[in-house]
């Protein structure tokens, strides 16, 4: 009986989100929402708007699938209470406990509809504090961690919907997917991430928004997350480029992107990965948009436009191109909202603000009907570090460039922070000093040995008894001096690990790429710079042993026999000094060959040492993100209190 109660429920459930949200009648959908703000290591903050994006997700995704199919664990502060009483009230505290019950809870229900010829959908959201450990990605929940692992044996691999969408809004969350082994450094997207989490499971998408260093941001402004705020913003409609039903992951990304990308600092700026099931970037992330109440944007001109509700708390933000239609899905009918317009007005040195009330309960309003005039102006704009975002215009010219773009770049890589960028700097400049100081020595022996040769050859041309040996000193004085110039030449041009380092450092400071660009890009030049000199200095050695070798045994087969063929006693003498001579340069070359062979150059030492110290500072990083202090935290919910944490 209970078994028939729940297949009725959840069928009239289906029915009732096909009829309001265009889902079709065979198909049903859940999300499982997870946020955190503590971290378990005290020398992380707490986040301050991760409970605040739970809420917004569990809000945003109850428009898509009905509340009944939407499961919140977060643990909301004060302040987010109050402004969201009812999703905080019901919210679930994020624990690793908690989250297991949940999974194995939707873990029957997808089992029941898919036993009655449902095809289910499922939504994972993530966000908190996240980091690496012995090349294992995890996120913070408030009982322990979430590793790579755990995710994909205890949640992934049992809820086995016919499509899945995984966000995550961490620190270092691409080694949610993709964890790497110990010692290794990066992850690159199209290579490797197919052969792990989203290869094994061709169903599974993921969104995600990733840094490599040991904080996440957010902005009061948003009172939110930056990248979840416009991940929430593209799904109510901003990111509908091509005005076709759904958003695709494809979409998302370059609404995402587009909007953040005036984002001077890459600290900020969210770094995104998207990636649809069977690794289709055109794959649907939802197969229709929330329809209860809409505002519909027209075509002509190009618009930023804000909406907040009665609390003042943004809803979305969205910077449409010319061109470009939008139907922005608003919360349930019944709320306060208003529209904010930016508008820049001839002879004006600020933009204005112009702001527009939403009619309660018309369902779909036009924003440029009578039902929507404008209230007032404000003057005040934004705070200037916040109008970076969605400065960039987005439609079908910038979906269509984004496209093109993505098709042309290589694989992007992932895992690259400030201290790894420090760690190529030092190192890149010790070896660029060092080839250097070689030059300089090199230099200044060459242009003394051409000073001595001119000196000599001038010598020569002063006192030559005939035309041969004038010629002959000319000759040797133009090697000379061509000498002196080509080592002169060579102490005022910049090395190539100078020239390197230089452009190493510009390309840090102009923001022309983004430093996971700038950082492999120089590391592999430099690596390509040692092996190349690891070749010269072999074959240099080679053929100095070699030739070297020759001549010595060439002078130990000439000196026995110098008196055959000289009879004259001065001749002899001079042919023994000869032989002698080619024997001593022999022996040297052979040394010197040795010696080459034996030593690396300066550039090679130091790529080498750079290559051990990354090695070291990886372990050192893994070991320390890997302590956690163990101490008793307490959290209330609900009016019940609730210990947790490690003693």
């Amino acid at each position: 009986m209970i078994l028939i109660r729940l297949g009725f429920c959840v069928v009239m459930g289906t029915l009732w989100t096909t009829a309001v949200y265009g889902f079709e009648t065979n198909k049903t959908a859940y999300a499982l929402i997870v946020t955190n703000n503590r971290s378990l290591s005290l020398d992380r903050p707490d986040l301050h708007y991760a409970d605040d994006d739970g809420i917004k997700y569990a809000q945003l995704f109850s428009e898509f699938l009905g509340d009944d199919n939407v499961t919140l664990l977060t643990l909301a502060d004060a302040a987010t209470l109050r402004l969201y009483p009812r999703w905080g009230s019901i919210a679930q505290i994020p624990s690793l406990t908690n989250l297991m019950r949940e999974v194995a809870k939707l873990k029957k229900r997808i089992a029941f509809d898919r036993s009655n010829g449902l095809s289910v959908q499922l939504y994972l959201v993530f966000a908190g504090h996240g980091d690496l450990e012995h090349g294992q990605g995890f996120i913070e929940l408030a009982d322990g961690r979430l590793t790579a692992q755990k995710l994909e044996n205890e949640v992934i691999a049992p809820l086995n919907a016919d499509r899945m969408h995984l966000i995550l809004d961490s620190c270092n969350s691409f080694f949610m997917l993709n964890p790497r082994g110990r010692g290794a450094r990066r992850w690159a997207a199209a290579g490797d991430v197919q052969g792990n989490l989203l290869d094994k499971y061709p169903r599974l998408g993921a969104l995600i928004s990733t840094s490599s260093e040991a904080v996440t941001y957010e902005w009061s402004e948003l009172q939110s997350g930056i990248f979840s705020y416009a991940v929430r913003s593209g799904l109510r409609g901003a990111a509908d480029a091509d005005g076709r039903a759904g958003l695709s992951y494809a979409e998302l990304e370059a609404f995402i992107q587009a909007s953040t990308a005036a984002i001077k600092n890459d600290l900020y700026r969210p770094k995104i990965f998207a990636r649809g099931p069977g690794g289709n970037k055109n794959a649907l992330f939802v197969p229709s948009l929330p329809n209860e109440k809409r505002v519909i944007v027209p075509g002509k001109g190009a618009r930023r436009l804000t909406i907040r509700d009665g609390e003042g708390v943004r809803v979305l933000d969205v910077h449409k191109e010319d061109g470009t239609a939008l139907a922005l899905a608003l919360p349930a009918a019944g709320q306060d909202l208003q529209v904010f317009e930016t508008v820049h007005r001839e002879g004006m040195s600020r933009p204005e603000i112009l702001v527009r009330k939403l009619p309660l309960d018309s369902r779909d309003v036009r924003l440029d009907d009578g039902a929507c005039e404008p209230m007032s102006f404000a003057m005040r704009g934004e705070s200037p570090v916040f109008r970076s975002m969605f400065q960039q215009p987005y439609g079908k010219l910038a979906f269509a460039e984004f496209t093109k773009r993505s098709r042309e770049q290589n694989d992007t890589v992932y895992g690259v922070n400030r201290q790894q960028m420090a760690l190529l700097e030092t190192h890149l400049s010790l070896a660029a000093k060092l080839e250097r100081t070689a030059v300089i020595q090199s230099g200044v022996i060459g242009m003394s040995l051409g000073l001595i040769y001119s000196a000599v050859s001038t010598s020569m041309i002063l006192n030559s008894k005939d035309d041969s040996e004038s010629v002959e000193g000319r000759i040797t004085l133009g090697i000379g001096v061509a000498a002196m110039i080509g080592h002169g030449i060579r102490l005022v041009r910049p090395t190539p690990l100078e020239k390197l380092h230089r452009a190493f450092i510009d390309r840090s400071n102009d923001g022309s790429s983004t430093r996971e660009q700038t950082f492999v890009e120089t590391e592999l030049k430099w690596q390509r710079a040692a092996k190349k000199k690891a070749k010269e200095r072999r074959i240099a050695s080679i053929a100095s042993i070699i030739l070297g070798s020759t001549l010595s045994c060439a002078a130990a087969v000439y000196i026995p026999l110098v008196p055959r063929y000289e009879d004259d006693v001065d001749s002899r003498s001079e042919q023994y000094v000869f032989a002698g001579a080619l024997g001593g340069v022999g022996l040297v070359m052979l040394g010197s060959g040795i010696w080459w062979w034996r030593h690396s150059a300066p550039i090679e030492e130091v790529y080498n040492l750079y290559q051990q110290n990354s090695a070291r500072y990886r372990e050192s990083r893994a070991a320390v993100s890997s302590v956690v202090i163990p101490v008793p935290v307490v959290f209330h919910n609900g009016g019940g209190i609730v210990l947790t944490g490690k003693f």
